[in-house]
């Protein structure tokens, strides 16, 4: 469960870096 978690979590901060460059 905290995997999930912590892998969605890990997702959401690269997709907005990758936003942001």
């Amino acid at each position: 469960m905290y995997s999930h978690v912590l892998q969605k979590a890990l997702l959401k901060k690269h997709i907005k870096l990758y936003t942001q460059v």
